[in-house]
């Protein structure tokens, strides 16, 4: 009977000694709080448009061709006042908006332009000259059609550009207040809330 009494006291002791290792809290590594990503910046699409561009040059080339007309010679003859602003004033037609095209980085839009000024201006010379009436021995009849049939293709092209092809979109960021919600997890708990950028 003694023999098992003190079993069981060196039982219980034994127990009670190894209460303390199983009674402290296991050791917490800390945890690293967890980075959020930085928020995406709003942003909202905005569209622009060039056309003040394209019609200021195609202004220019206007005016180039209406004062070449009005610098002409009696009875409509070439004089070198004419003879000079004539040729600028078709290749202005032809080729200063695609160039405008080309710098704002629409290469598209530059062959397109110029696809579409000189089938016009070529189109209108061929309805000028179509619009005379002519007499089968009349060899000339109609040459002085051609520049009012170029003048007119020429604006209804540079009419059909500016409405068509000089807009152009891009993201740009929202001004103003901008928050989105944190957690990170710590020792014991959580960390939540939020972030504002101005």
């Amino acid at each position: 009977m003694h023999r098992v009494v003190v079993s069981i006291a060196l039982g219980v002791a034994l127990a009670v000694a190894s209460v303390p290792a199983f009674a402290d809290p296991p050791s917490l590594t800390p945890l690293t709080p967890l980075t959020q990503p930085e928020p995406e910046p709003a942003t909202v699409t905005v569209t622009d448009s060039y056309r003040s561009k394209t019609l200021t040059a195609d202004g220019l080339v206007l005016g180039a061709a209406l004062l070449g007309a009005e610098l002409e010679g009696a009875n409509g003859r070439d004089t070198a006042a004419s003879n000079t602003l004539y040729p600028l004033a078709l290749l202005g037609g032809v080729f200063a908006t695609p160039i405008i095209h080309g710098l704002h980085g629409h290469g598209g839009r530059a062959i397109a332009s110029y696809l579409l000024r000189a089938t016009a201006i070529g189109a209108g010379a061929v309805i000028g000259v179509a619009s005379a009436s002519c007499t089968p021995h009349d060899f000339l009849c109609g040459l002085d059609r051609i520049g009012p049939g170029m003048l007119g293709g020429f604006i209804v092209a540079a009419t059909i550009d500016a409405a068509f092809m000089t807009n152009e979109t891009h993201e740009e960021p929202v001004h103003g207040a901008t928050w989105a919600p944190i957690v990170a997890p710590r020792q014991g708990g959580a960390t939540a809330g939020f972030a504002m950028v101005f």
